[in-house]
């Protein structure tokens, strides 16, 4: 009920003035980490191998409000900026320290730096892709080592199912050494969505990193065979039990 006006605040853009080095035809991940520093490099580094050119990371370390989803055996020294300063001309780490609010859940924070991420680089690159840092996208064919190589054969927006991918033992350790140890295939789990760019209409909001939504309805979108593009989502420890059955697979190391 009342009217209030500032007059004295600048604002920033962060996704204006960076060093990325983007083009036309560039493909680029955005997601969102919180104290993740035990995998984040790993992750990094293959994600940059696989031939995306940027990755934004929006950087979650100081929401103390909620947990993340896997315990730790030790805590890590460094924090999410010290690793992406590490590979400054090819991970923007964005500061974003809020939480959910009231008892809504971590997801909603994250649907918004999905949102904020697509529609900051929407016009600077062909492609984003909205896996997360526990996520390993694969080639299974010989023929394919390149992901913007790869999208380049696609005109749309496409979606890549997933497998868990887990480890034997219950209480590993985890340090940037995810694919040492998660070399067991479980059930299958989410699709993850690699939209190309010029698909995304003016303020379309993204409801969700796995489907397309346009004003509340789910869009029909392209589904990637498993044996042509898959992701591996690693779930460590008690996250997902060892079984017997699961296949053995040691690829991604």
């Amino acid at each position: 009920s009342k009217f209030i006006e500032y007059n004295n605040i600048t604002l920033f853009f962060p996704f204006e003035n960076h060093n990325l080095s983007l083009n036309k035809n560039s493909a680029i991940i955005t997601t969102i980490c919180k104290h993740y520093e035990n995998r984040l490099e790993e992750w990094i580094q293959y994600s940059l191998k696989l031939g995306f050119s940027a990755i934004v990371i929006f950087n979650n370390d100081e929401n103390t409000k909620n947990p993340i989803n896997e315990a730790k055996l030790k805590e890590p020294i460094k924090k999410t900026k010290e690793i992406c300063d590490k590979f400054k001309d090819k991970v923007l780490c964005i500061d974003f320290p809020y939480s959910p609010l009231g008892d809504d859940h971590w997801n909603q924070i994250q649907r918004i730096t999905l949102h904020l991420g697509i529609h900051g680089f929407k016009d600077q690159c062909r492609n984003i892709c909205t896996i997360d840092p526990d996520e390993f996208i694969y080639f299974p064919r010989k023929t394919d080592n390149n992901i913007e190589e790869f999208l380049s054969h696609y005109n749309t927006t496409i979606q890549i199912q997933s497998n868990i991918l887990t480890n034997r033992g219950e209480y590993d350790n985890i340090d940037n050494n995810v694919l040492q140890i998660a070399k067991w295939i479980g059930p299958d789990k989410y699709k993850k969505l690699i939209y190309i760019t010029s698909e995304v209409k003016h303020c379309q909001f993204i409801y969700s990193p796995h489907e397309v939504y346009i004003n509340g309805t789910v869009l029909e979108v392209n589904t990637i065979e498993k044996d042509v593009l898959i992701h591996y989502h690693c779930w460590i420890n008690k996250r997902c039990k060892w079984d017997k059955k699961f296949k053995y697979f040691d690829i991604l190391e």
